[in-house]
C-alpha cells in the first residue's frame, strides 16, 4: 500500500533526478500503482509537468523521463559521498568528545578514592578525626 508520505516522496524524486521508476519507467507496470493505473506512469515522470501527462505513458514514450532512479542515486550519492563521509565522523567525534566529557565530570563528583565528596580545603580533616580532637 502507498503511503502518504512516500507518496510525496517519489514525485520530489522524479523531478529532481529528473528520472521515472526503479530501473526504468516501465517498473510502474509492476507496482501496486501501476496495478490501478496498468499503462499509466506517474505526472512526475513527465518532462513537462502537465496534469495527466503520464496517462498512457507506457505505451506512447513521449515526453517521459525514461531512465530509471536507482543509477542516478547511487551516482547522486557517490558524487557526495566525502561530504557525508565528514558529516559522519564529525557527529562521531562530538559523540566521543561528550562522553569522554561526561566521563570525567562523573570522576571529578565522586573524587579520587572511591565515593568520598570533592574536598578543597586541604587543611579540613575527615569527621572522625574531629571527633577525637574533641
Amino acid at each position: 500500500v502507498f503511503q502518504p508520505r512516500l507518496e510525496a516522496v517519489v514525485p520530489g524524486l522524479h523531478l529532481h533526478l529528473r528520472c521515472c521508476g526503479g530501473e526504468d519507467m516501465t517498473d510502474w507496470s509492476l507496482s501496486f500503482w501501476g496495478s490501478y493505473n496498468p499503462r499509466d506512469v506517474p505526472d512526475s515522470c513527465c518532462v513537462r509537468q502537465e496534469r495527466r501527462c503520464g496517462r498512457f505513458g507506457l505505451t506512447n514514450k513521449i515526453g517521459l523521463y525514461r531512465e530509471g532512479c536507482s543509477n542516478k542515486m547511487v551516482t547522486f550519492f557517490s558524487s557526495r559521498l566525502l561530504i557525508i563521509m565528514c558529516v559522519g565522523l564529525g557527529v562521531a567525534i562530538l559523540q566521543l568528545m561528550g562522553m569522554i566529557f561526561s566521563l570525567m565530570l562523573c570522576c571529578a563528583l565522586r573524587g579520587r578514592r572511591g565515593n568520598e565528596p570533592i574536598d578543597n580545603d586541604s587543611n579540613s580533616k575527615s569527621p572522625a578525626v574531629m571527633a577525637a580532637v574533641v
